[in-house]
């Protein structure tokens, strides 16, 4: 590896480098954004406060191996300690954003495959779009089938220690709550589905954006659509290496070697000089999101503690205004 090279190139990215921030940032604007609208409108947490809670739990997702269960878990205990939502809202909304992700990220993979440059390449990338699809619709029929009192009877087998015990069985009462709001989601129309869907698509897009952008800045001359054919597989690549934090040395390896076939010149040193920007951009988000995690919040931002519903969720019988002995104006 020719170390003065990646000297060389690190140092002509210059100022520019803080363009690299940018990026991401809106990657996490555009998936609170896609997040908020799994609430109801008017008791939704501010778009201040979901932007503060996905910066914290992506930095908690990206360094723990947990297949971003940490990083949901993290979500859950920040709403609830703000008292923004119920136990069995939040569960629920963050179950459907795992089901649109999926359904996101097949998306771009659809528009990667109809860019590619080859035959071959389309047909294998056609492939995985169409598995990755037909994950998140089995991953939505599950999501209507009572996910939540399933794993509650799982972790009721357990042998867990006995406070844990207790504190799942004060919970009870939210796991069927939990599916209730997860059946009334994916009930929804499908068209009134496609604006957060289309959000998560912009993030995967906005991350090729910033692959993109980390070579232009190296010198690299790659199009958008080049940069799109392996971005968004190589982002499913680290999905999958959930026991891996970040995808390290995995998805790198991805990296290095769509850059010697795409034939960039000195493949190898952009290669590490382009990982060595990455990381230390990721480094510097998840210090934020650390940072964000430990500061809490205003306590202007802090509501009393009330049922909030999913946005698709209807009123039901029994809270009908015009009904038999209700309490009237």
């Amino acid at each position: 590896m020719d170390f003065p090279e990646i000297a060389r190139l690190l140092q002509g990215v210059g100022p520019a480098g803080v363009l690299l921030l940018a990026p991401y940032a809106l990657m996490l604007s555009l998936d609170s954004l896609a997040w908020g609208l799994l609430f109801n409108p008017r008791q939704r947490p501010s778009l201040r406060t979901l932007l503060v809670t996905r910066a914290a739990t992506e930095s908690v997702a990206q360094s723990l191996p947990s297949a971003g269960v940490a990083g949901d878990a993290a979500a859950l205990w920040r709403l609830a300690a703000l008292g923004r939502v119920q136990t069995d809202v939040v569960l629920a909304t963050l179950a459907a954003r795992r089901v649109l992700l999926i359904i996101g990220h097949g998306s771009t993979l659809v528009l990667a495959a109809l860019v590619a440059a080859s035959p071959m390449h389309r047909l294998m990338l056609g492939l995985v779009a169409t598995l990755v699809l037909a994950a998140g619709l089995a991953a939505g029929a599950v999501a209507r089938s009572s996910p939540a009192m399933r794993t509650h009877r799982v972790l009721r087998r357990m042998p867990l220690p006995s406070a844990l015990q207790a504190r799942i069985a004060a919970l009870n009462g939210r796991f069927p709550e939990t599916d209730r709001h997860l059946r009334r989601f994916f009930a929804e129309p499908g068209q009134r589905l496609l604006a957060p869907t289309f959000l998560f698509c912009l993030v995967y897009l906005a991350e090729s954006f910033e692959t993109w952008l980390i070579l232009a800045l190296l010198g690299a001359r790659l199009g958008f659509s080049e940069v799109l054919t392996f971005e968004a597989p190589l982002s499913l690549v680290r999905a999958l290496a959930f026991f891996v934090p970040a995808g390290l040395g995995v998805q790198d390896l991805g990296y290095l070697g769509f850059l010697g076939l795409l034939g960039v010149p000195h493949a190898a040193s952009v290669g590490a000089a382009f990982l060595v920007l990455k990381r230390a951009k990721e480094v510097f988000w998840i210090l934020v999101g650390y940072a964000a995690l430990a500061a809490g919040e205003d306590e202007s931002e802090r509501v009393t503690p009330r049922s909030l519903h999913l946005r698709v969720a209807q009123p039901d019988h029994a809270d009908a205004s015009d009904r038999p002995g209700a309490a009237r104006a």
